[in-house]
């Protein structure tokens, strides 16, 4: 890390671009100049590694943008992405309500291991 001088006003235009009170100005720096964020190297077991990149929500993400919104870095509220529960309707139902508050669906919703995807096991509904 190296010190430097600079005018005030150069100074104040600085620290008025920053993301959040108090950023850092060699952050707000880099992102004014667009440099590349200093990296580090970490190593992780394959597991973890397999972990991050089935987490991915774009080709060619990077493991800090991953990590970052899987540890819930950036500030924002983690949300998983939306899953699509299919109910099927008996036969015999016809233009009745199948879904009725005397006789209405549940079913409790899980995170399946393998696939990620919100599952819907047969013992959960009645």
């Amino acid at each position: 890390m190296k010190t430097i001088q600079i005018d005030r006003d150069l100074y104040n235009y600085i620290v008025s671009k920053a993301a959040e009170p108090g950023g850092s100005p060699s952050l707000i720096l880099r992102r004014e100049l667009h440099l590349p964020q200093p990296t580090e190297t970490l190593e992780v077991d394959d597991d973890i590694y397999s972990y991050l990149l089935s987490k991915a929500e774009s080709f060619g993400e990077s493991a800090s943008d991953i990590l970052r919104h899987e540890l819930n870095a950036d500030g924002e509220p983690h949300h998983d992405a939306p899953g699509t529960i299919v109910f099927h309707i008996p036969a015999g139902t016809g233009s009745q309500p199948w879904n009725t508050r005397e006789h209405a669906v549940v079913a409790k919703a899980f995170q399946s291991s393998a696939s990620g995807s919100p599952t819907v096991r047969r013992e959960d509904c009645r």
